[in-house]
């Protein structure tokens, strides 16, 4: 392991007691590899001298920094790091920009990151671990506080045991477990997709607004718009139904193909508001209801060839990043280079509660929304799960239509295993990245799981 470039702002620098010294940073690092070498038959060693022998390259970097995933300044992004491969597979890149302190000073304040607890996080990923869904785990997509005297959770020593095996001299702490024991998953190798054939949709005139599934729902110029065979309903910023809908989509927007029958997603996008349409297999980028600027196929942004359709798309309102869906996996998208990102496809497991196959997502007034069929989830970003009363019939509470009992409402068939966690935890071969993300209140998240 060697750190390549340490941050700027070091006390020897600055002079600032609150940053720490070139001392200090060496100390956390070192700290956070302890954590997992006493876990496991794992041995480290700082390459101070021989730079190229070193598995794990250590940089502090700021934005655009030459690995496709630009940093944001203080906040949010915090570091990322890439499993294990050739090349870059194993380094950490972490944000310079970040106000990083001592583990051991961390409970004093939350405007201060704890460089211990997200190296020691990042540095499982660089070894093959992924996330867990095991709360309190040090590899959870949520990093909480940790006590200055930190003990690796049960769940991650398993995790790294059942890569790198048990060390003779380990000896296994209590602590509270309130699931079983985790079981690995491999790395998916090729995307599950869809493979039966979509039948044609059939034109049966304007659907019945209160007794209907949606294809697709999106919020574009911050008003709801709900898409139905050839037909959409519209509702204000407020959420109120308009006048004079459903009208044909092809009238609002006349460059799409004169002969749609359907709109499988749908989204606006953040960066310039210009509007994506997804169509089976082609993708039609445009500006407002007046121009086409783009015709593409979903092969052309890295997805599998043999993907049929998308299921939906959005702009996740929790990190700013573009998702889309399709059956069982998801993927995030890069706007910049108009490409899925590496480390995906994923499984629909880490929205715990959503179905499988849905419908439509979006965010509208700070909530996340899933559907399919005739319901409707609220999803809580934060928790990364369903919340209470979900589901819900959709067209009572969107469309304004009578509230009846819901005939619909069963345990929904969830894409992930709810009843226990588990790390997964096989290294893949190629280099894969993964995200933190650090929210205001102190609790940092990672991307890799929602995402």
């Amino acid at each position: 392991m060697k750190i390549r470039a340490y941050p700027t702002r070091i006390r020897e620098k600055t002079g600032r007691t609150d940053d720490l010294t070139r001392w200090e940073i060496q100390r956390e690092f070192r700290l956070a590899t302890e954590v997992w070498g006493r876990a496991s038959q794992l041995q480290f060693m700082e390459l101070e001298h021989q730079p190229e022998n070193a598995d794990i390259i250590i940089d502090f970097k700021t934005s655009y920094h030459g690995d496709g995933y630009p940093f944001d300044g203080p906040g949010r992004t915090l570091a990322h790091a890439f499993y294990p491969g050739w090349g870059i597979g194993g380094d950490m890149h972490f944000d310079d920009e970040e106000p990083w302190q001592q583990h051991k000073d961390s409970n004093n304040t939350w405007e201060r990151v704890s460089l211990f607890i997200t190296a020691a996080h990042e540095l499982g990923h660089a070894l093959g671990l992924y996330h867990s869904d095991v709360e309190g785990a040090l590899m959870s997509p949520y990093l909480i506080k940790f006590p200055t005297t930190f003990r690796l959770p049960e769940d991650d020593v398993r995790g790294i045991q059942e890569l790198y095996g048990v060390d003779e001299n380990w000896h296994q702490e209590s602590y509270p477990s309130p699931t079983p024991p985790s079981t690995p998953r491999p790395a998916p190798t090729k995307p599950p997709v869809t493979k039966k054939p979509i039948k044609p949709r059939k034109n049966k005139g304007k659907p019945d607004t209160c007794d209907t599934n949606y294809d697709s729902i999106s919020v574009i110029r911050r008003e709801i718009y709900i898409f139905k065979g050839k037909y959409f309903w519209r509702l204000d910023s407020a959420g109120n139904l308009r006048p004079n809908y459903p009208a044909e989509i092809t009238r609002f927007w006349s460059m799409l193909p004169k002969n749609i029958t359907h709109i499988d997603a749908v989204y606006e996008r953040a960066h310039d508001a210009n509007i994506v349409f997804f169509i089976g297999d082609k993708y039609y980028v445009c500006l407002g209801n007046h121009q086409l600027l783009k015709v593409g196929r979903l092969k052309h942004l890295g997805l599998p060839e043999d993907l049929k359709k998308i299921d939906a798309a959005f702009v996740w309102g929790y990190n700013g990043r573009t998702y889309l869906f399709a059956d069982t996996m998801y993927w995030r998208f890069d706007e910049t280079i108009q490409h899925v990102e590496l480390d995906y496809p994923r499984d629909m497991d880490m929205w715990r509660g959503i179905p499988y196959g849905i419908d439509a997502a979006f965010k509208f007034n700070g909530t996340t929304y899933f559907f399919q069929g005739k319901v409707f989830w609220e999803f809580d970003d934060f928790r990364m799960r369903v919340k209470p009363k979900s589901p819900a019939l959709s067209a009572p509470f969107w469309l304004g239509c009578p509230n009846v009992e819901n005939p619909y409402y069963m345990e929904p068939s969830v894409s992930s295993n709810t009843n226990s966690g588990h790390v997964t935890s096989r290294p893949t071969i190629a280099s894969y990245i993964t995200t933190v993300f650090l929210l205001s209140w102190g609790m940092s998240c990672l991307s890799t799981t929602v995402l």
